[in-house]
């Protein structure tokens, strides 16, 4: 009797259909990557679907995206406006209102870096100093603090007051702000 209802469940664990299991919201996307602004999504449906990108306030940030295939990897081009934070990737059924599977992905942005180099580190009253710098990931840029200038640029400037002196740079961008400084010293 033990092994006839063995084999019996055996037999109703087999008859569960592959497409029923994909279309309980079970493993239909997954993302694979996100690179720059696009995300990589694997989809593996029951049927075609569009998806859709919601944030964390349930706002539409992307519909109407195709998936042309049941099973393949997609990549989605992501605005310029999506700021960095949590979202929602959302499969329907084509044509439908059908919620087939949903899964979440974070969106981060590398924080901008930069570097500053100064000509010499020893200078007289009234010299010039060659000022060069660099950036990654920014946007924006401030020299002294107050001027903005370029991500990447090069200055001369006149050092007058006998002391020690130091030139800072901010840089702005998606992923927040970063600042790098020189220092040199001006003799009489």
């Amino acid at each position: 009797m033990k092994k006839l209802a063995t084999l019996f469940l055996v037999s109703l664990f087999v008859l569960v259909p592959l497409d029923a299991l994909a279309a309980s919201g079970s493993d239909v996307l997954a993302i694979r990557g996100i690179e720059g602004r696009e995300l990589r999504v694997r989809y593996e449906g029951p049927s075609l679907a569009n998806l859709a990108i919601i944030d964390v306030k349930g706002s539409t940030v992307m519909d109407g995206i195709r998936v042309t295939k049941k099973r393949g990897t997609k990549t989605i081009k992501l605005p310029e406006t999506i700021a960095a934070g949590t979202y929602t990737l959302i499969a329907y059924e084509k044509g439908t209102d059908t919620e087939l599977d949903r899964t979440s992905f974070t969106l981060t942005y590398p924080k901008p870096t930069c570097r500053i180099h100064a000509s010499d580190r020893v200078l007289k009253e009234g010299e010039m100093l060659r000022l060069r710098w660099t950036s990654e990931n920014a946007e924006s840029a401030m020299l002294f603090g107050s001027r903005k200038v370029e991500t990447k640029g090069k200055e001369r400037v006149s050092m007058y007051h006998a002391g020690n002196r130091g030139f800072a740079l901010t840089v702005f961008g998606k992923g927040g702000i970063g600042s790098c400084s020189v220092k040199m010293r001006v003799t009489e």
